[in-house]
Formats: C-alpha cells, sequence, structure tokens
C-alpha cells in the first residue's frame, strides 16, 4: 500500500453468508477526516465496518465504541528488521501486545508488516515474526500486501490473508499502467499460490488516490483512476472471486513534503460517489 497510514474498513457480515461468496470489502486512508472521531463517524455511516488501527488499547476500545473491528498494524519497516537490537526490542513488544490485545472484542486481524516483499525483508525475519505473534494466538488471521510478482513467493506461506495492490502506476515507457493490471496480478498470484499448494484469502486493494506534486517538475508514480476505471478494476475483481477488497485513497495526507493533501470526496465527488458504492456492488 506503498506505506500504509490511516484506515481500513470493511461490510464484512460476522457470521452471516451475505451471498454464495461473501467478500470483505473495506477502504485504507480515507482523509476526508482530521480526528479519529470524525473518521469512525464517517466510515459507520457509509456502511464500513473494519478499520486499520494501532496496537494500543485507546484505539481499540474507541473502535469497539463505533462497532467497527480492526486490523492491527505493527510497521515493521527493513531498518527495523535490519538491526538485531531493534529487532529484538520489537519481538519483545510484539509478543507483549498481542498477549495483552488478544481478547479484546474490536481485533479482526493481525497486520504486522505491509509489502515485505519490496522492502526485502528477510523471510527468516517474517517467519519469525509470525512464529510469535502464532504461539500467542490462533484466533485471528494475520494479513500482508505484497506487490512484487519476483519475489513475493518467498512470503506467502506466512499469511492467511495475502492482499495486492495493482495501482495504475508509472512505466518504463513513460505511461501509466490500465486499469487490466488488476485482473494480471490476481491471476499472477493465485497462479503462484496453486503453484507452492497454498490455500490463502486473497484480498485486492484498488487504488482511489491522486497525487498532485507540490514542484511542477516532480511526476507522479501513479494517477488517480477515472470513475468508470475504477469501475472496471471492482469488476475486475470480483470476476476473479477474491476474498476481500480494499480501497486505498490516501497517499497524501495534509502534511506530506511532495505531494498536496488528496481529499476524495472532496477532490473528485464522482470518484467518491464510486467507491461509496463499493459494499453495495460486491455483495449485492
Amino acid at each position: 500500500m506503498r506505506r500504509i497510514v490511516l484506515a481500513i474498513c470493511t461490510a464484512f457480515v460476522f457470521g452471516t453468508v451475505v451471498n454464495a461468496h461473501a467478500v470483505n470489502v473495506g477502504m485504507y486512508g480515507l482523509t476526508v477526516a482530521d480526528s479519529a472521531d470524525e473518521f469512525m463517524q464517517i466510515t459507520k455511516s457509509n456502511g464500513f465496518g473494519l478499520i486499520y488501527s494501532g496496537y494500543d488499547i485507546a484505539s481499540l476500545n474507541k473502535a469497539q465504541t463505533y462497532g467497527l473491528k480492526c486490523l492491527v498494524n505493527f510497521n515493521v519497516s527493513a531498518s527495523m528488521a535490519s538491526d538485531e537490537t531493534q529487532w529484538k526490542a520489537f519481538l519483545n513488544l510484539l509478543r507483549s501486545k498481542v498477549t495483552e490485545l488478544k481478547s479484546h472484542p474490536a481485533i479482526y486481524a493481525w497486520y504486522p508488516v505491509d509489502e515485505p516483499d519490496g522492502q526485502r525483508i528477510s523471510p527468516a525475519k517474517i517467519k519469525e515474526m509470525v512464529n510469535i505473534i502464532r504461539s500467542v494466538d490462533t484466533s485471528h488471521p494475520i494479513m500482508t500486501v505484497v506487490y512484487d510478482s519476483t519475489r513475493w513467493g518467498n512470503y506467502l506461506s506466512y499469511f492467511d490473508i495475502i492482499g495486492v495492490d495493482p495501482y495504475l502506476k508509472l512505466t518504463r515507457r513513460g505511461d501509466y499502467e490500465k486499469p487490466e493490471v488488476v485482473a494480471t496480478v490476481l491471476k499472477k498470484l493465485k497462479s503462484d499460490l496453486n503453484k507452492l499448494k497454498l490455500r490463502k484469502r486473497v484480498w485486492s486493494v484498488l487504488g482511489a488516490f491522486d497525487l498532485q506534486p507540490k514542484d511542477s517538475d516532480v511526476v507522479p508514480p501513479y494517477r488517480k483512476p477515472t470513475p468508470e476505471e475504477f469501475n472496471a478494476m471492482l469488476k475486475m475483481a470480483i470476476d476473479e472471486k477474491v476474498d476481500g477488497i480494499l480501497v486505498y485513497s490516501l497517499y497524501a495526507a495534509k502534511d506530506n513534503p511532495t505531494y498536496k493533501r488528496w481529499n476524495l470526496p472532496v477532490d473528485d465527488p464522482n470518484l467518491w460517489q464510486a467507491v461509496r458504492k463499493v459494499p453495495q456492488v460486491v455483495n449485492k
């Protein structure tokens, strides 16, 4: 997710069969809100039910008051994993926090690391981290998102939920990828899982953000989809029978040094309307 910043939401109905293939539906990083309470209220009122959170009890308690579930993130980084002192301190923190929080009713899953393949974190470190979580808690799934198909095979076995984030990226040719990249990447991930004989839940993260450089000489590495392109991307994910669809709408927050703040509902109301309809479209 090119560094997750704020939130994930989902319209999954726990314990209820919505259709033959119920799909988790969520949203990362809606920046319309400047406070946790405002964000959670907007999240809830638009029919989403799961938010991304930190590993503190206060965040989980607040989410619970709004009837929301959480993906609990630990923000593991390559620099942390490459420093043995930092790594040992992190593993101690991880064990302590999972032990403390595992029974909290607001937890949906653990999200210890984002894009370990892109960060090139040692698979041995990932295994060590995941083993600690599972030694303490076996009732919640562990999730990550991967994006580098040349490396992700080294990480797939360690997680219960595997997401991919095929955004409309700038290519070496100087143009941007087309919406069809969603189907291409999902097919590749599913093919690799089959080759490895792994049964995992597959989720797709769809980009709904725009990068507006503060410096006119900066070429954005991604572009936003049009509402029509977003709808096409959503259909591709549904057609691939994914287990979850997350919409990532935050890339540049208000304090980003390179890009202007992106506020989806205000900056592109038409795209926002398409995003708001995702839960209805997916599980209709």
